[in-house]
C-alpha cells in the first residue's frame, strides 16, 4: 500500500515537472490516479527530457505493417553492405530504421521501459535541426512534425538501399488526385500529390471532416491554357476572314500607278538632286498576347491511392487549450475511396500549446490501452470515447 502511494507521488511529481502550471484538475484527470498502481500490460517508453511527443508517435507506429516496412529497409541495408561495390560509407547500417525497429520490437518483449534518446539524436543529427532539442517540445504540432520528419528520413534510407530491389512503399504513403475544371471553357486537368498525413479541420465526426476536405471549391488565379488557345484561335480565324474579303484589285492598281509615276519622273529629270523617296508598304499582323487568362476554376480533390495506414491530423488552433477545443467523434469506422478504415490508435495533447503532455490510446487484442511514456494500462471504451484526438492512425480494411 505504502509502496503504491510512493509510486503515485513520484508519478505526480514527474507529470508536474512536465505540465508546469496546468490546473490540478487536469493533472488528476490524466493520467488516472490508479495508473501507477496498475502493473504495465507491456513496456512503455522512458521520458527524461520532455520526449513525450516522440514516445506517443512511436507507440502509434507499432503496427505489423510499419514493422514490415522497417524490416525491409534493414534487410536492404544488409544486402547493400554485402555488395562488391560497397564502401565504408555505403556499408553503414540504416541507423534510424534499425533503431526504430529495435524499439518497436522491444515494446512487446521488454519488461522495463525503453529509452528513445538514440532515435531522437539520430533524427536531429540527420536533419541538422535543433527544433526538438533546443526547446520544450510540448507544442501540439510537434508530434505531427516529428512524425513527418521521421517518415522522410526513413524514405531516404529506403531509396538509398531498397528502391531498386523491391517494389514496396511506406505504408503511410498515399496519393491525392486533384481535378481542376475551368468554369469558363470546361477544360479539365489533373495533378497528383503524395501524402503521409491528411490535415483536417475539426467537425462533429471524422467522416464529416473527410467529406469537407474532399468537397469541391472555387479557386482563383489559375492559368487556363485552353482558354488562351480558344481566344487566339478565334482572333486568327477573324483575321483570315478579313483578308479573304479584302479588295486586292484596288491595291494592285494603286501600286502600279505609283510605279508609272516614279518611272516617268526619272526620265524627265534623271539627275535630280531630290529623287522621289521610296514608298514602303508595311502590313504587320496583330500581335498575340502571351499572357494566359485566369478564369475561376473548380477544384475536386480525391484519394486516388488509399494507403494501408491512414494518418489523419486534426488541426486544432495552438492558442486554444485542449479543454476548450471542439470534440470530434472518431471511434467509428470511416470510408475513404471505397475502402473501410479501422481506428488503430490516436494521440491526445493535454494542456496548452508549448505547455502540455502527449498520451497515446491504442487498441491491442480488442482492448484499449492508454500509454503515457513508461506507464501503460488498459482502459474502458467509455473513457476512450471522450478523448480529444488530434493525430489518428487507421488501418485499411475491406473494399466497399
Amino acid at each position: 500500500m505504502y509502496k503504491g502511494l510512493s509510486m503515485f507521488n513520484n508519478l505526480h511529481n514527474d507529470f508536474q515537472s512536465i505540465l508546469g502550471d496546468i490546473p490540478p484538475k487536469l493533472l488528476l484527470q490524466h493520467p488516472p490516479a490508479d495508473l501507477a498502481l496498475t502493473s504495465p500490460a507491456n513496456a512503455g517508453l522512458v521520458n527524461r527530457s520532455n520526449m513525450c511527443y516522440l514516445n506517443s508517435v512511436l507507440q502509434c507506429l507499432k503496427t505489423p505493417l510499419f514493422i514490415e516496412y522497417l524490416n525491409t529497409i534493414v534487410a536492404g541495408s544488409k544486402v547493400r553492405s554485402c555488395s562488391p561495390r560497397s564502401t565504408p560509407a555505403t556499408a553503414a547500417p540504416t541507423t534510424l530504421a534499425s533503431l526504430t525497429l529495435d524499439c518497436l520490437k522491444s515494446l512487446s518483449t521488454s519488461a522495463s521501459p525503453i529509452s528513445t534518446k538514440a532515435i531522437l539524436r539520430h533524427i536531429i543529427s540527420t536533419n541538422n535541426s535543433q527544433h526538438f532539442s533546443s526547446q520544450r517540445s510540448t507544442s501540439q504540432h510537434d508530434a505531427q512534425e516529428l512524425l513527418l520528419l521521421l517518415l522522410d528520413i526513413l524514405d531516404n534510407e529506403f531509396a538509398a538501399c531498397c528502391s531498386s530491389l523491391v517494389n514496396y512503399e511506406c505504408p503511410f504513403l498515399g496519393k491525392i488526385l486533384n481535378t481542376i475544371e475551368c468554369q469558363s471553357c470546361g477544360h479539365k486537368r489533373t495533378n497528383s500529390n503524395d501524402f503521409c498525413t491528411l490535415t483536417l479541420n475539426p467537425s462533429p465526426s471524422i467522416s464529416q471532416s473527410i467529406e469537407n476536405y474532399m468537397r469541391s471549391e472555387t479557386v482563383q488565379g489559375i492559368e487556363c491554357r485552353s482558354c488562351w488557345r480558344k481566344h487566339h484561335s478565334e482572333r486568327v480565324q477573324n483575321s483570315i476572314k478579313e483578308l479573304s474579303e479584302f479588295d486586292t484589285g484596288g491595291l494592285t492598281s494603286t501600286i502600279n500607278a505609283l510605279r508609272t509615276i516614279s518611272s516617268s519622273l526619272e526620265k524627265v529629270s534623271p539627275s535630280s538632286s531630290s529623287p522621289l523617296p521610296p514608298v514602303t508598304l508595311s502590313i504587320d499582323p496583330p500581335s498575340l498576347s502571351t499572357s494566359l487568362p485566369r478564369p475561376p476554376c473548380t477544384s475536386f480533390p480525391s484519394v486516388s491511392s488509399p494507403p494501408p495506414l491512414l494518418c489523419l491530423h486534426l488541426h486544432r488552433p495552438p492558442s486554444v487549450p485542449s479543454s476548450s477545443s471542439p470534440f470530434v467523434s472518431f471511434l467509428q469506422n470511416i470510408r475513404v475511396s471505397n475502402h473501410v478504415y479501422i481506428l488503430e490508435s490516436f494521440v491526445e495533447h493535454l494542456g496548452r500549446d508549448g505547455q502540455g503532455h502527449y498520451v497515446t490510446y491504442k487498441k491491442e487484442g480488442g482492448r484499449w490501452k492508454i500509454m503515457s511514456d513508461e506507464y501503460v494500462r488498459e482502459v474502458e471504451v467509455e473513457e476512450v470515447e471522450g478523448r480529444k484526438a488530434f493525430l489518428l492512425v487507421y488501418r485499411r480494411g475491406a473494399i466497399m
